[in-house]
């Protein structure tokens, strides 16, 4: 059995298995109606680049095919008029050059990915209770995310209070986050999360983000041997400005303290921000259906403040939003400027073209990827970052192409290519100096019962 499935009966899993045990005693016997459903997903990726990856894919060669193969089995009962309980499984497997006899990146993985009961009756109706395993997702995703497009995905042992009202939706919750090392050392996440849809279909949102992180967890890959709590209060907004004209804007806020764990510890204040703007137009002829600008913002450290944090931290944040930048930068230290365009080339097919600039915040950072790992690891030759203040902000221009097509046999069908042109961050002589172009694309569908 492997790493990551054993992690499942760890006794710190009691609460979550005595939950899973009641359950499955609840449900009713084989002659009473359990719904099932799921899904089978296969991906292929092909990358092809001077040797930068995200953290899981960095011992990948310069050009390489990986495979990923994922299954779902979803359960769910109506235990009563008010309650319900769903368990759901997930086993996926990651291929890497194919090579059985040598290739080490090959992952398996069989996880419990959701199991809770959710109680609609609450303080007489007015509230739902949702506890257990479950997915979270806030903000678009931005800040708070299922992360569907990772072979294992995204949940947490949650406790969850919401509600569904005229005036606000209520949503507050207290998890503890599973960590990869698979110690008794619990990330503490929390919050509350206020939503307001007005007859006009426009959205509010504040939000109160929580987070503690012990040091003996890496939270964010190649930066071990922190301890931190961050507060991340938030608002977004998003509507119409008139019938042909969409908007969405995100504003975020971090305060807290963070430890460098060393002799001695560096206690360091957190203050760092982050910032979203998106319009929309929608054009309604024709094969295009809607053109769109985006600019977002997200702090890093500076050099003049040594005794402040101000690397903002996108949390647990949802890779590939459209499945293309979100590769190579997350919403960490950086200035993304993005223009696309979606398009028909079928009624079932879906197609968007974005164009991407890339621009680093502070360059006395760090730039980090979509899975919070900093851009440079340990290489041939090995590369560090130049933290001087002084170098290029700018790394570089991306084209996305990606299509979608639902196929009448409840099978769906995607296929992305994207091209990265290198900016004067890389090619800088001093820092990485290469200019080689990457090339990325995948194939994926995926069929759901």
């Amino acid at each position: 059995m492997t790493k990551s499935a054993v992690m499942i009966f760890t006794p710190t899993r009691r609460i979550l298995w005595i939950l899973t045990i009641f359950i499955t005693w609840c449900f009713p016997r084989p002659t009473l109606a359990v719904d099932f459903s799921g899904g089978v997903r296969y991906r292929s990726t092909f990358f092809k680049n001077f040797g930068l990856y995200e953290k899981r894919l960095s011992r990948l060669d310069s050009s390489d095919l990986t495979h990923d193969l994922r299954v779902d089995v979803r359960a769910g009962h109506d235990l009563n008029e008010y309650n319900r309980g769903v368990i759901q499984m997930r086993a996926g497997h990651r291929f890497g050059d194919n090579n059985a006899v040598q290739n080490a990146r090959t992952l398996d993985s069989v996880r419990l990915h959701q199991a809770y009961l959710d109680m609609d009756h609450i303080f007489n109706g007015r509230y739902n209770l949702r506890l257990g395993r479950q997915e979270l997702r806030f903000g678009r995703e931005i800040l708070v995310g299922a992360n569907d497009w990772d072979v294992d995905g995204r949940s947490f042992d949650a406790i969850r209070f919401y509600t569904d009202n005229k005036l606000w939706d209520v949503d507050g919750f207290y998890s503890l986050v599973s960590d990869s090392e698979g110690t008794n050392h619990k990330i503490h996440f929390a919050g509350v999360n206020l939503k307001r849809t007005s007859p006009m279909r426009t959205v509010n949102e504040y939000y109160l983000l929580y987070l503690f992180v012990p040091r003996n967890i890496t939270y964010i890959d190649n930066l071990s041997g922190m301890e931190f709590v961050t507060f991340n209060l938030g608002t977004r907004m998003e509507g119409k400005l008139n019938q042909k004209f969409f908007y969405h804007w995100m504003v975020n806020y971090q305060l807290g303290k963070l430890i460098m764990v060393g002799t001695p510890d560096t206690k360091l204040d957190i203050g760092a921000y982050s910032a979203l703007f998106n319009l929309d137009y929608f054009v309604g002829r024709g094969p295009i259906r809607n053109v769109g600008v985006e600019y977002t913002i997200a702090s890093g450290d500076k050099q003049s403040t040594a005794r402040k944090f101000e690397t903002f931290m996108a949390l647990f944040p949802s890779d590939h939003r459209r499945s293309g930048a979100m590769d190579w930068w997350g919403m960490m230290n950086s200035q993304v400027y993005t223009a696309y365009l979606f398009y028909n080339l079928h009624r079932t097919i879906e197609s968007v073209i974005e164009v991407h600039r890339f621009y680093i915040q502070s360059n006395g950072a760090a730039w980090y990827l979509g899975d919070m790992s900093p851009a440079w690891f340990s290489g041939t030759p090995q590369v560090n970052w130049p933290g001087d203040g002084k170098a290029n902000k700018y790394g570089g221009m991306e084209v996305d192409f990606h299509w979608t097509w639902q196929s009448p046999w409840k099978r769906t069908f995607h296929v992305g290519y994207s091209y990265y042109k290198a900016g004067g961050l890389l090619k800088d002589a001093a820092f990485w100096n290469r200019a080689t172009p990457v090339h990325w694309g995948y194939f994926q569908t995926e069929v759901k019962f």
